[in-house]
């Protein structure tokens, strides 16, 4: 798999593959490594998804599923670290749910990085986004996104935070997710 993404000696993590750039976005070189302008949609939830439920414990020198009810909860989007998710297990329908916005990002704390981003793109009024059934959708700038300041959904969270609540990041959030069942007028939302 190769030394960690930020290694810069490692040539595959410099390589620029057009296939995985925007025609739009001008930028090249320094300081990103191999550019890209897609990522993975982890939902709209974090909690432990920056290693999964797998992790590898330092005290014991050995793997441990320790996290599995929290990753459960958490791992609401397409991408759960170390998890294969079926397309039976997309119950919003694959048409409903983001496989990939486009976004040129990169979050501190290396390999173990993560956060909340909101999509981005130098798209005047909106952002392209890969949907599950394949389809690339423009969503616009003016989409519902509930309230940012709510935090995300997480074992023992109450009220917008509660295990199996509806995205507390409203459509936005709600296209994150592959199981919140949310019903979802597109009237508006795509061009």
């Amino acid at each position: 798999m190769g030394p960690a993404p930020w290694t810069r000696q490692f040539d595959p993590w410099q390589a620029v593959i057009p296939t995985y750039r925007c025609p739009s976005d001008p930028g090249s070189g320094l300081p990103a490594h191999g550019r890209t302008n897609y990522v993975a949609c982890l939902g709209d939830a974090t909690h432990w998804l920056n290693t999964g439920a797998t992790r590898f414990d330092g005290d014991s020198a050995s793997w441990v599923d320790d996290r599995q009810g929290e990753v459960d909860v958490s791992g609401r989007g397409m991408f759960v670290p170390r998890r294969a998710i079926a397309f039976r297990e997309i119950s919003d329908g694959l048409s409903n749910t983001i496989l990939s916005p486009n976004r040129e990002v990169c979050l501190a704390g290396g390999d173990s990085g993560i956060g909340m981003l909101p999509p981005s793109s130098r798209h005047q009024g909106g952002v392209h986004v890969l949907m599950g059934d394949g389809a690339v959708r423009f969503i616009t700038d003016s989409i519902e996104a509930g309230d940012s300041a709510s935090g995300t959904v997480i074992v023992g969270g109450t009220g917008v935070r509660e295990p199996g609540a509806v995205s507390p990041y409203g459509l936005w959030g709600a296209l994150g997710t592959r199981g919140g069942v949310e019903e979802i007028d597109w009237g508006g939302v795509l061009n």
